[in-house]
Order: structure tokens, then sequence, then C-alpha cells
């Protein structure tokens, strides 16, 4: 069967670098339900939070490739709603290629300020060191997208 990725998803589905982030963001954010799900045969239904209604999402995973169709007003196939639930398809499919439980770690957790301190020293790494790149949105005051090039390398 056809494998969904990320990069997949980001480069083939959605229509403009905007609206794969706006959909990122609706997954992240877990504002869609799975409805309906045949996951042996790549079958998939959404319903999806939208801006001016609930609009349902469906998925057909095909060894060509994937089917979309979404009830929402956009007019592409490659809109927000789309994004957000095909990540979760994959994450979805993922899940079904793990077959061994996973095994207990004997490693001390680490606590809450432990936690906050690590992360404060990674993000201050990765500032000074990583390289980012700006795309400009549809308007001059609008939403614009930064993202880290790919190229650099997280404490290079």
């Amino acid at each position: 069967m056809f494998e969904l990725t990320e990069s997949f998803i980001k480069s083939r589905i959605a229509d403009t670098p905007i609206i794969y982030y706006r959909g990122r963001y609706l997954y992240e954010h877990g504002s869609f339900a799975l409805s309906d799900a045949d996951a042996e045969n790549g079958l998939f239904s959404y319903d999806v939070d939208g801006n001016y209604g609930d609009y349902v999402t469906r998925i057909i995973l095909k060894d060509e490739g994937v089917e979309i169709s979404c009830n929402c007003p956009y007019p592409e196939k490659g809109y927000k709603h789309t994004v957000a639930v095909l990540l979760d398809v994959r994450d979805h499919m993922e899940r079904r290629k793990i077959t061994a439980p996973l095994e207990p770690s004997d490693e001390p957790f680490l606590s809450p300020e432990e936690i906050r301190k690590q992360a404060i020293a990674d993000r201050e790494s990765r500032a000074r060191t990583e390289e980012f790149k700006v795309s400009e949105g549809e308007m001059l005051k609008g939403v614009h997208l930064i993202e880290r090039n790919q190229n650099s390398r997280p404490g290079k």
C-alpha cells in the first residue's frame, strides 16, 4: 500500500506552505474527530471543526496515492482540513506497524524543573546555531512562515 509521509503531505498535498502549517496547527490541537475507519482498506472519515461550521473529510489510501474529499467551501483538495486529517491518518498507519510491545525503561524520570531547564537550554542552543528562512504570506501584514533551513542542523 501507498506510504504516507509528512514530507509527501507537505510537498504534494498542501496547496501552499502556509496552508500546510495551518493544517499542522489543526492537527496539533486536535480540531477533528475520527468518525469512521477501516485501516485495513485505507478508508478514513473525519469530522473537522472549521471556521464556518463542521466539515467531513474522507481519505482513501490507494497503491498509487491518496483520494481526498471534503465538503468545506475551499475549491481545491490541498486545504488545511486535508493536511490535518492526513497527518492523523499517518499516525494511525504508523501505529499499525508497531508489533512488539515497548519495554519499560530503568532510567529515572526527570523532574518538571529538570525538563524545563533542559528544554530552555535546547532552545537557546538551537537559536544560536540554526538558520531560518522566511516565506512571505499572501498579504503584507498577514501571516508569514518562518521555518528552519533543512540544511542547518542543531548544534552545528
